[in-house]
């Protein structure tokens, strides 16, 4: 009787459940594998490209620019004010004697 035999699973008809175990299985193993190389080489590799690299700083050299350079900057203002406004001759007159410092 043709009609009435059943496959066993090994005529390649209905499919293994030990294929599908071990594709599930390498699967798992690639994904694993993955992040285990990740963790192994990307991390450290990563962690060395980001580090930033620290010079220590000449304190005594940086401090002396200062007395060593002196400059001077001249700078035109324009002051606006309204007609009826007598601040404006006042406020000019102190900026022009006024000694300005420069940071």
């Amino acid at each position: 009787m043709a009609g009435t035999a059943k496959s066993n699973g090994s005529d390649g008809g209905g499919g293994n459940n030990n294929d599908v175990r071990t594709a599930r299985n390498f699967g798992n193993l690639a994904a694993a594998s993955y992040v285990l190389l990740m963790l192994v080489v990307g991390v450290p590799i990563w962690w060395r490209t980001t580090e930033v690299y620290r010079v220590s700083l000449p304190y005594a050299e940086i401090d002396g620019l200062d007395r060593d350079l002196q400059t001077r900057m001249r700078a035109e203002l324009l002051l606006v004010s309204s007609e009826d406004s007598k601040m404006g001759p006042k406020v000019q007159a102190l900026l022009k004697g006024a000694i300005m410092l420069c940071f």
